[in-house]
């Protein structure tokens, strides 16, 4: 294979073939990180190579971009217990279906992973407190299925991206931190509940009341439901990174941005 100019993948297929042998298994790690630089896990035969591969280079960043129900496997356990580098996790965040992984960071906890970025779906207490315990300086993209708590993750990321769905009934509000300023998407609303929309971002807004931006998934309103809207906001104090006239406009994705300044 080494005459045949072979790559670090074509190492880790071979090694597939013959999983015990440690030989194939260093000279894997070997062409992964002078080739590649880092371990791509996006299907489980992925998974699976990069475990054999990981014990022989435990510090190569890991880079997952696969679904979550992928990763609820023995090798992925493997892989926590070896791996002492960055990683980042790339699970779905903007489909239709929520896709929780609490589970699979909680088994980061006590790890000597870094999660330097993370997109995904979050469910519980216990899924923010382990991702607070392994970020790190991370990009942090979460999905909320309910309003949860994210104070913990304050001073562990260098930006946070926050995907609720429209909060239609009364809840407490559950401020973002506020340094650096984060953004927020709001999902799963329908034409002519701008008043959930509103306490959506209400509930989530910083102790400051600033966000970087806010944005909504859909833009089924009416010019008077964004008149409303943005007054409505603007009059609670809510303010986003822009400047000039508090305004809303259509993105390059079709999503509404709603950009609230000093001046209305």
């Amino acid at each position: 294979m080494h005459e045949a100019g072979a790559s670090a993948q074509d190492w880790r297929e071979a090694l597939m073939c013959r999983p015990h042998e440690a030989r194939l298994a260093i000279t894997a790690a070997q062409a992964t990180r002078a080739e590649d630089r880092k371990f791509m896990i996006t299907c489980g035969r992925d998974l699976e190579a990069v475990a054999l591969v990981l014990p022989h280079a435990w510090d190569v960043m890991v880079e997952v971009q696969a679904s979550p129900e992928v990763l609820r496997t023995p090798a992925w356990q493997q892989i926590t217990q070896h791996h002492g580098g960055d990683l980042e996790l790339r699970l779905p965040v903007l489909v239709s279906e929520f896709l929780p992984c609490d589970d699979l960071l909680q088994q980061l906890v006590g790890s000597r992973c870094r999660v330097t970025l993370f997109h995904g779906g979050i469910r519980t207490a216990a899924g923010v407190a382990a991702l607070a315990a392994v970020a790190a300086s991370a990009g942090l993209d979460i999905r909320l299925e309910t309003p949860l708590d994210l104070s913990a993750l304050r001073g562990k990321y260098y930006y946070l991206d926050v995907y609720p769905l429209v909060t239609d009934t009364a809840v407490s509000a559950v401020p973002l931190p506020d340094t650096p300023p984060p953004r927020l998407t709001v999902l799963g609303w329908t034409a002519g509940c701008w008043e959930a929309v509103a306490q959506t971002v209400q509930a989530y807004a910083p102790s400051s009341k600033r966000y970087e931006a806010i944005k909504l998934s859909r833009r089924e309103l009416s010019p008077d439901e964004v008149r409303r809207l943005l007054a409505l906001l603007h009059e609670a104090g809510i303010r986003t990174s822009d400047a000039g006239a508090t305004r809303s406009d259509i993105d390059g994705l079709g999503w509404r941005r709603l950009r609230i300044c000093d001046d209305l």
